[in-house]
């Protein structure tokens, strides 16, 4: 995983806590595009790139060149100031949001590790406070966002609340009282992966633990598109 930025955006004890958290992934920090692309054309193509926000209003910034210099791996976005993240996702034509994911730097710890997780397993993450700036298709007279939004998953937009359908699949299974670890082995997910599908449907719902969200289930379930409904 390289991350490219200023050593005080991605600082050495970042580098030390990925490194420690993702069980020993190598992270390496380079200055820009230019040393990253040095850097790749010896070590090899990277899991991971991962930009500094700054990144985004330099005026020479290109993603399909910073794609080029990454040698083709998944590229992600780290940023404090959403509005810097959503200034990228306005630009459809080099940012469209299967083509990049987002680390919301200024959420709690487990949340934008889950996101570089993510990540390293080749599902681009978007979080949900970015979805506003994401362009809406329409299909039928309903609106609907690319399928490579939220990681391959489509958000159902009608009776959901907003929430994507693998979503909905880890609330029916909250709702029936299974914990984070029975999620993950029935899902063939991460507990960390799990940890934050979680996050982003307390979120969604307006609710502030597990019980809240069951219980918005309970309500809801007979108005809600089947759980099982994923673009595969």
């Amino acid at each position: 995983m390289i991350f490219v930025g200023s050593p005080i955006f991605f600082s050495d004890s970042i580098l030390r806590f990925v490194h420690g958290e993702l069980g020993g992934v190598r992270a390496l920090r380079v200055p820009g595009v230019r040393a990253l692309k040095e850097l790749t054309s010896v070590d090899g193509v990277p899991q991971v790139c991962v930009l500094e926000e700054r990144m985004v209003d330099e005026p020479d910034f290109e993603l399909d060149a910073v794609s080029l210099a990454c040698g083709g791996g998944m590229i992600a976005l780290a940023y404090y100031h959403p509005e810097i993240a959503r200034r990228l996702l306005a630009r459809p034509r080099e940012a469209g949001p299967g083509q990049i994911g987002f680390v919301p730097l200024g959420a709690q710890m487990d949340v934008w590790l889950a996101a570089l997780r993510m990540q390293l397993c080749g599902e681009r993450f978007v979080p949900s406070e970015l979805l506003d700036s994401l362009q809406p298709e329409n299909e039928g007279g309903q609106t609907r966002l690319p399928p490579d939004a939220l990681g391959g998953v489509r958000p159902r937009l009608d009776d959901a609340a907003g929430l994507t359908g693998r979503e909905l699949q880890v609330l029916e299974l909250v709702s029936a009282g299974k914990q984070n670890k029975s999620i993950a082995n029935d899902l063939g997910l991460s507990e960390h992966t799990v940890k934050l599908h979680i996050h982003h449907v307390l979120a969604k719902l307006n609710v502030r633990n597990r019980t809240g969200a069951t219980t918005w289930f309970l309500q809801n379930r007979e108005r809600l598109p089947a759980p099982g409904w994923i673009d595969v």
